[in-house]
């Protein structure tokens, strides 16, 4: 598999890099995101550090717009609406803080990992 890096400006579509979003908006997103820094504990579980990141996600954008939880057998999952039986829009696969460092998570020289792997697999 051949890997094509790209910075966040040439990945981002380029009408999100006209929203300018409100200062209100990057203090509650700073806060939120010191609060989860502050509570990531790499002795505590990968169920635990999750919790930590549903929390965030809900916090910071998703108060009453999304549906957060697991789904099956995949770690975390944003649905399109509020109703459990909507659509995933997004699925994410976590792993304790001390794993991210190995063989489990991908990397830009290793993709075939076994994070990457449970993606695929996924829905």
């Amino acid at each position: 598999m051949i890997v094509n890096k790209r910075e966040l400006k040439q990945a981002l579509n380029r009408v999100y890099l006209k929203i300018k979003p409100e200062a209100e908006t990057i203090q509650v997103f700073q806060a939120n995101l010191t609060r989860l820094l502050e509570q990531c504990d790499s002795k505590k579980s990968e169920e635990f550090n999750k919790n930590l990141l549903i929390d965030f996600k809900k916090n910071t954008y998703y108060t009453d717009r999304y549906f957060i939880n697991t789904k099956e057998r995949i770690d975390l999952v944003i649905h399109n609406n509020q109703d459990v039986k909507s659509p995933v829009g997004v699925i994410f696969e976590t792993k304790k803080p001390t794993r991210t460092i190995n063989a489990e998570m991908p990397r830009l020289d290793n993709l075939n990992t076994k994070a990457f792997q449970q993606l695929g697999l996924a829905e």
